[in-house]
């Protein structure tokens, strides 16, 4: 019988949006990091992060990984951080069971010996039905082994595989060199798939160690902080080092891109931040959607976009790095503007896609930014770039009263200065607000003149806004 063929892609490649102040053209790639090193590092068991370690029965030869016809593709919850954790079916009474001892250790062992691999997995691998779930791990244990050509039973469709793929590129950061594309037959009740690798076999076991350097670059110093302080210095990281790149190839979405080239778009910056949380045991999400705000677009356009979700303290919450890697005052800066926010937060200008729906949804009790590190978001933003906050303002009053103050400390009749203002309305009344506080304070040094006053404010995070002033003398 001649074979039907296929062509298999995950996912469509959109352009990703960023925040309203960059451009932007690509999207969701694909993911990054060692398969045995993803076993032996610390992995996140709550309920977000329902990673699991699933043992395949794929056989790698030339050929590629294919189970053997019949055999039982067992999976088992991951044991929380230095815990154990048991097998869903007791292989003592379910024939089918591989044997599985209650510790991660003991599991590796059998399937080393059983000629076996583990196969990491995550929330998109649950959401399959089971004959999915068995594919996905055929598949995924050929990824892992950079093994393009493999073997899946059953005669399976574009759309099921589409579903594989798509969930193998959102699990596994750590898989960068797969493109979530694949071609293929179908022949005698299997498909036989030759995936798209991005990287030459030859040269990926040196990037595969290139991202592990890399991850534990960041990784390392962060030994012994609380959640909330690794998950911010791991977005602080990112934001810092990492370029947006619009222009990049279609393949440079990826945690390699991002962590060891250093640049890439709205996939590649949450791929990484996943990977890093993942290496922290902090349960993390990749999350495929769109957002609004997009430059080149037509004002007002959702374009695709992707970004995160993670879990802190039994409650979880939307991450974007992508945009918090944004300028402020013509300078590279860290932002705070969507980190750890309420979907309420985010619904302006961010959602989730079908495929991401079923994530579980950000709608706790808002993150108190100020009590977990001690500084409120504006403040945090002006210490990533030195910048001294003069004073902050809430109401008409307090900030005519540090204008005042600031005026009348003023040498030779000019300053300039930053303040903290909360509230868009105040923002926006700021040039009707300053003439006669700066007037009074520079008359009672015996001014007299025009006075000018410039002011140019940011958002950084809810209704706080960074506002730089500039006050002196005018023109004679």
């Amino acid at each position: 019988m001649r074979p039907s063929t296929l062509l298999i892609r995950a996912a469509a490649r959109p352009a990703s949006a960023r925040a309203p102040h960059s451009a932007d053209a690509a999207a969701p790639g694909a993911p990054c990091m060692s398969g045995a090193r993803a076993v032996a590092r610390r992995r996140a068991s709550l309920p977000l992060a329902a990673a699991t370690l699933a043992l395949a029965l794929a056989f790698a030869s030339l050929s590629g990984c294919a189970a053997p016809a019949g055999a039982h593709l067992a999976s088992a919850p991951l044991p929380t951080p230095g815990g154990a954790s048991t097998p869903e079916s007791d292989p003592s009474t379910d024939p089918g069971a591989p044997p599985l001892a209650g510790h991660s250790a003991d599991r590796e062992q059998d399937a080393a010996e059983d000629g076996a691999r583990l196969v990491r997995t995550g929330p998109y691998y649950a959401e399959l039905s089971e004959s999915e779930q068995a594919s996905y791990l055929v598949i995924a244990s050929a990824i892992e082994s950079a093994e393009q050509k493999v073997v899946v039973d059953g005669s399976l469709g574009d759309d099921v595989l589409g579903r594989v793929l798509n969930a193998i590129l959102f699990d596994r950061p750590d898989l960068f060199w797969f493109t979530g594309a694949a071609t293929g037959s179908v022949s005698n009740g299997q498909t036989t798939l030759i995936l798209d690798f991005s990287v030459d076999r030859n040269t990926l076991n040196a990037k595969r160690a290139a991202l592990d350097a890399a991850v534990e670059n960041i990784v390392s110093p962060l030994e012994g902080l609380s959640p909330a302080a690794q998950q911010k210095a791991a977005h602080d990281y990112i934001a810092q080092h990492v370029a947006y790149d619009p222009h990049g190839p279609q393949n440079g979405q990826t945690a390699y891109n991002a962590l060891v080239e250093g640049k890439s778009v709205c996939a590649g910056y949450a791929r990484a931040f996943q990977l890093v949380m993942i290496e922290l045991g902090i349960p993390c999400s990749y999350v495929s959607g769109e957002a609004q705000g997009q430059q080149q677009f037509e004002e007002g356009a959702w374009t695709p976009h992707a970004w995160n979700i993670v879990e802190l303290d039994g409650h979880i919450y939307n991450v974007d790095v992508t945009w918090d890697d944004s300028p402020l005052f013509e300078q590279e800066a860290v932002l705070y503007t969507d980190f750890n926010m309420t979907d309420d937060d985010f619904a302006a200008n961010h959602q989730r896609g079908e495929e991401s729906a079923f994530l579980p949804a950000c709608d706790g009790e808002p993150f108190d930014f100020e009590a977990a590190y001690g500084v409120d978001r504006a403040r945090a933003a002006a210490e990533h770039l030195g910048i001294a906050v003069a004073g902050e303002a809430s109401t008409a009053e307090e900030f005519q009263a540090l204008m005042e103050g600031q005026a009348a400390a003023a040498e030779g009749f000019q300053t300039s200065f930053y303040l903290v203002v909360y509230g868009d309305d105040l923002v926006a009344s700021l040039t009707d607000l300053w003439q006669e506080p700066v007037r009074s304070a520079f008359e009672a040094q015996g001014f007299q003149g025009s006075i000018t006053f410039n002011s140019t404010s940011q958002n950084v995070g809810g209704d706080a806004y960074l506002v730089r002033i500039a006050i002196g003398q005018g023109e004679s």
